[in-house]
């Protein structure tokens, strides 16, 4: 039943029939889940890392996304899912198509930048890399999302036709036939534009907010237009729809999205951290809650918006003297604490859709429950750069 369910999705989506569906792959062998996922593997060498490449037609495109499996991927096992959404990019940054030879799209290269392609969470989760679009089909251009507050970056301006909203939903109900995944356990994060884009996802999509667990804007923001227009987390609740545990987390020396004081990029106006924060507060309900302080380290300090004893989590972050940085005060840190936060939050009103078979050969044991909502807090660890890992971006990505 399970295979012909994958060739039905395949035949919707436009893809060629997943290569050994039919059979089940051995723990660990990934391109072996791969094919099942009906991906092409690409063995990619370092400083990258190998992946799975999903193609689909959306709205008459060929769009792509990576998935990258946990290295002694079990199928007969639910994985949580880790969706991120990369920020601008253009494949000349960090000299990474010329080390390559050849042109690399942002979800080969920032996987490894981010650290989620090698740090601790990669072997957790399954990774899902979403791939944005070049306004001109050229990817030494600036690579973006589609979002209704900002559609320029640096004179290169997005058609607005483009569906990302659509494009990231069809991967979200694409996944139970792909991989083994948790439905319960469905998580999402940004940075940049990325944390644009995902802000502009729980604004205007019921079924990603209907399907995550939990969700974190990394150095993003949301456009001052979207102020008294995103309202879907308030209105869906009467459907039975929870708000979702949201983290907002950013640098307090961002020159790029201010954390306090509204800003103009591109021509885009958009509200400072702190005003975002307050939007999110008032739409989850919580506008009469005390603040107060809820996690710490050397670098963060995080303030809960709303009274979790209502059943709603909002938390409003800020990395000291960090500004519009992703490796302060090392390597990939913001993705520790981001895990940190999103592995203690479970989807209860997620349901398993379909059943996978399982493999003729069960191997491994099943994993233990995740870590459910309430559980104790504890700090990221340390996830430092390892020896043939990209070299920092310097450039500023917005």
């Amino acid at each position: 039943m399970r295979f012909l369910a994958i060739l039905a999705l395949v035949a919707v989506m436009g893809l060629s029939a997943p290569r050994g569906a039919e059979a089940g792959c051995a723990v660990g062998d990934l391109p072996c889940a791969c094919a099942q996922a009906g991906g092409r593997w690409r063995d990619l060498k370092k400083p990258l890392e190998p992946t799975c490449t999903v193609t689909f037609k959306h709205q008459g495109r060929d769009r792509t996304f990576n998935i990258f499996f946990p290295r002694n991927y079990n199928p007969s096992k639910a994985y949580p899912v880790w969706v991120h959404m990369h920020g601008v990019y253009w494949a000349t940054m960090g000299d990474i198509s010329r080390t390559m030879n050849y042109t690399v799209p942002s979800s080969d290269a920032t996987p490894v930048w981010d650290t989620l392609a090698t740090g601790s969470y990669r072997d957790a989760a399954i990774i899902i890399y979403p791939q944005a679009t070049s306004p001109y089909g050229d990817l030494n251009r600036r690579t973006f999302w589609s979002i209704p507050f900002w559609r320029c970056s640096v004179g290169d301006c997005i058609d607005s036709s483009i569906d990302d909203v659509g494009y990231v939903e069809a991967i979200f109900n694409q996944l139970p036939a792909r991989a083994n995944v948790d439905p319960k356990r469905i998580y999402i994060t940004g940075t940049s534009a990325g944390g644009m884009m995902l802000e502009n996802l729980l604004c205007s999509s019921s079924l990603i907010s209907s399907k995550i667990a939990a969700a974190v804007d990394i150095i993003g923001g949301i456009g001052t237009p979207m102020k008294g227009k995103c309202a879907v987390p308030a209105a869906a609740t009467a459907a039975g729809r929870r708000r979702v545990p949201f983290r907002i987390l950013h640098g307090t020396e961002d020159s790029v999205l201010y954390w306090d004081r509204p800003t103009v990029v591109d021509g885009a106006p958009f509200l400072s951290t702190k005003e975002a924060g307050a939007m999110w507060k008032d739409l989850y309900g919580c506008a009469a809650d005390a603040d107060r302080q809820v996690w710490a380290d050397k670098t963060t300090t995080c303030t809960s918006l709303c009274d979790p004893s209502k059943g709603r989590t909002l938390d409003l972050c800020g990395m000291k003297g960090v500004g519009h940085d992703l490796n302060t005060p090392y390597q990939g840190y913001p993705f520790s604490v981001a895990w940190d936060f999103l592995s203690k939050y479970t989807n209860d009103a997620a349901k398993k859709e379909g059943k996978r078979e399982k493999p003729a050969k069960k191997e491994g044991k099943e994993a233990k429950e995740g870590k459910k909502e309430g559980a104790k807090k504890e700090g990221p660890k340390k996830e430092g750069p390892k020896k043939e890992s990209l070299k920092k971006e310097k450039k500023v990505q917005y």
